[in-house]
């Protein structure tokens, strides 16, 4: 093959290849980006997630946050998705996430080029728009949220299914889809699985043949639900035990995309400073929604493209989802189902920004075709992105009530506009528009949480040496996640590194750090808290008392709401270290109870400042007894591994063996051998019917939602893997 010929197949890649370099070039000096849910979430749960895979163990459970929770069942955690556990497993889990990150932003790319090829468009178009998407400035610091940025990442692959099942079908084709969707869930976000749901919906509307693309959609939505079941299953069971049912839905328009916002696809910065509050009119879920002015202008050229239709409708319904608070009719549609069982509308706006990328193709194009036929035409194009582009800058400059990024950001997007039209008017117009796509993508300017070295994050935390010291049970964390001397995502602190929080986050046990020091606490970060266990601690020192807390950690400005643990001071100065001496063991037995409602026992428990050892609440009548005077009760626990607890227990008198882990189905015990109903006691914890006597009690997590869901999947994957590759062999 020619050199040339070689050369116009591979430049793409060579492109792809440039901007990954120039966008992690950090990485190969041995720094780390520590976003804010990066460092916070990610990174100690990816710890678990190595540690449990290297011991050859599927983890279900987590005991060291909240008393012990469900790990597959919180998506996010990924458990079986093989990109987060192979990097994991290879570069460690501060390094995993971002080789993650980086791999996903290739995987972005391809999927997309791969769709925009498939939709007829050349090879520059799809360069452009699939660039445009995957080495975006959204994306790039789309690393602060490892599993929205897994999940989005399937968006390509996922309009490139669609795409070659509607025009072809096939049952190669419908596996391929199935499993893409499925593989897409195992991300972990499913909004970002929704909006990507709604565009092969889309696709199969505006197809010729509705009613067969819509039966061949159902099929491979039926198809993945099984793909995904084993994480789907586990998931539903935990919304439905950690959701108060007396609660009502809160929070759901938290988060809303501005208008201020909406206009920073395009313009860099056009948001900046942001509106207060945390939760205020801004959203911060994203650290940034910018595009980039010369993607957004192709793609308005490209939305008038019939072929583009699906693309358009994707935009505008993400659009409107995403605007939340500030649009009513968005408001109103955020509470039909499905959108109403997820919080923050902004998670929609990454599928306005897909969207757009792609329809920015149609636009590269649209553009070229009138470059070639119709030079009227492409002078008017470019003579109405210059006059937008002036029309904004001028607007900057007249009125007042404009942020100060925004009168920034117009600067950049007329300069940008120029030189489009320049590029437009070259004889290599085509190598020309891909060249400044590129310079685009890697000097616009835009706000960088900086990187920073791996080895600040490997220093172990002396709390937690100091802790392990002394006799210890759980522990009670609360401390800054965020750097009070600085902004909210504030780029560099005073000594011109990342924020000081972040970067001694393990040293202050920050956020979910605690995991990598192999502390239990009583808190958690993620998905919201599970109810029983918020309504237990809001009764006060009882509650701690009972699930065997020995040490609180707070912030110095913090004191604790109850009187009695003892206060000193730590090796950082702005923490203190508080230590009690009345907690419970990890298991007890009780010979006095009664049944009560869940309510009941929380109010009771709000009555007792010290919690009572030989009484306790349970959710029905068993049978107990007091002991004769001078004979104790005792119980021992041991922990073979997360899933599998033992007790020895030596009981006077018939009674309850309480083990102070949260209560949730899924937890099979037996006595002696013999199966047992668990007992829940004070309303969050659990324990088991005991007759007088020595006895061996076996907790074991064994969720049916995990057993039927992992046969339900298995089943998918083999047929669909089956079916591929008996349908390539055919070809």
């Amino acid at each position: 093959m020619p050199p040339k010929k070689s050369l116009l197949r591979v430049w793409p890649a060579l492109g792809a290849t440039v901007l990954c370099a120039v966008s992690f070039h950090w990485l190969v000096r041995g720094q780390v980006q520590a976003a804010r849910d990066l460092y916070a979430q990610f990174f100690p749960e990816t710890y678990v997630l190595v540690e449990r895979w290297r011991a050859l163990e599927v983890p279900l459970w987590l005991p060291n946050e909240r008393l012990g929770q469900p790990f597959l069942a919180l998506l996010y955690t990924q458990v079986f998705y093989a990109p987060r556990v192979i990097t994991g497993l290879l570069f460690g889990h501060l390094v995993g996430p971002n080789v993650m990150h980086v791999f996903h932003c290739v995987f972005a790319f391809t999927g997309a080029f791969l769709a925009l090829r498939r939709a007829g468009r050349s090879t520059v178009a799809a360069f452009v728009g699939s660039a445009g998407w995957a080495f975006s400035a959204f994306f790039v610091e789309l690393s602060q949220n490892l599993a929205f940025a897994s999940t989005a990442a399937w968006a390509g692959w996922t309009w490139w299914a669609v795409e070659g099942l509607l025009r072809a079908p096939s049952a190669r084709r419908l596996a391929v889809l199935a499993l893409v969707q499925a593989a897409t869930f195992h991300a972990g976000a499913p909004e970002m699985w929704l909006w990507q749901a709604l565009l092969v919906l889309i696709g199969a509307a505006f197809s010729s043949r509705r009613r067969r693309s819509f039966a061949l959609i159902a099929g491979a939505g039926f198809w993945a639900a099984f793909g995904f079941a084993v994480v789907a299953l586990p998931a539903a069971e935990l919304i439905l035990e950690w959701t108060d049912p007396a609660a009502p839905a809160g929070g759901l328009l938290e988060w809303s995309m501005s208008w201020q916002q909406l206009i920073s696809i395009a313009v860099p910065d056009a948001d900046f400073p942001r509106a207060e509050p945390f939760f205020g009119a801004d959203q911060r879920f994203f650290f940034t929604l910018l595009l980039g002015p010369t993607i957004v202008a192709l793609a308005i050229a490209g939305g008038s493209d019939r072929r583009a239709r699906p693309l358009l409708a994707l935009a505008v319904l993400c659009g409107v989802l995403a605007l939340g608070s500030h649009f009513l009719p968005s408001t109103w549609l955020l509470q039909a189902p499905p959108f109403r069982f997820f919080r923050f509308p902004v998670k929609y706006a990454a599928g306005l920004l897909f969207a757009l990328a792609m329809l920015s193709a149609f636009g590269v194009d649209r553009v070229l075709v009138f470059a070639r036929r119709n030079q009227p035409a492409l002078r008017t194009f470019a003579a109405a992105c210059l006059g937008g582009a002036l029309g904004l800058w001028l607007g900057a400059h007249v009125f007042d009530d404009v942020r100060s990024g925004f009168v920034r950001g117009t600067g950049w997007v007329v300069l940008s506009m120029v030189v489009l039209g320049l590029v437009l008017m070259l004889e290599r117009r085509r190598l020309g528009l891909a060249v400044w796509i590129v310079i685009e993508l890697l000097v616009i300017p835009r706000r960088v949480w900086p990187p920073a070295p791996v080895e600040r994050f490997l220093v172990p935390s002396p709390i937690a040496q100091t802790i392990r010291s002394e006799p210890n049970g759980r522990v009670s964390i609360r401390v800054d996640m965020d750097d009070p001397g600085t902004p909210w995502c504030a780029t560099n602190d005073e000594d011109d590194e990342a924020d000081r929080v972040v970067l001694d986050s393990r040293k202050r046990l920050s956020v979910l750090r605690y995991l990598e020091e192999g502390l239990r606490s009583t808190g958690g970060y993620g998905f919201r808290d599970p109810w029983r266990l918020a309504r237990a601690f809001e009764q006060g020192p009882a509650a701690f008392q009972l699930a065997g807390v020995t040490h609180f950690v707070r912030n110095a400005g913090e004191p604790l709401r109850f009187d009695g643990p003892i206060p000193s001071r730590t090796e950082l100065d702005d923490l203190w270290l508080w230590r009690t001496n009345d907690a419970f063991p990890r298991g007890w037995l009780v010979h006095r109870t009664e049944a009560m409602t869940d309510p009941q026992a929380f109010e009771a428990l709000g009555k007792h400042r010290s919690a009572p050892r030989d009484f306790a609440p349970v959710d029905r009548a068993v049978v107990t007894s007091i002991p004769e005077a001078g004979c104790e009760s005792t119980v021992s626990t041991t922990e073979a591994r997360p899933e599998s607890i033992t007790q020895q227990v030596t009981a006077c008198a018939p009674g309850v063996a309480v083990l102070a882990d949260a209560w949730f189905p899924g937890w099979t015990v037996s006595v002696d051998g013999v199966d047992a109903t668990p007992v829940r006691v004070w309303g969050f914890l659990r324990g088991v019917e005991v007759p007088a006597g020595p006895h061996t009690i076996a907790w074991n997590y064994r969720p049916n939602a995990f057993r039927i869901g992992a046969a339900m999947s298995v089943l998918a994957w083999v047929v669909g893997l089956l079916v591929i590759a008996i349908g390539r062999s055919k070809r």
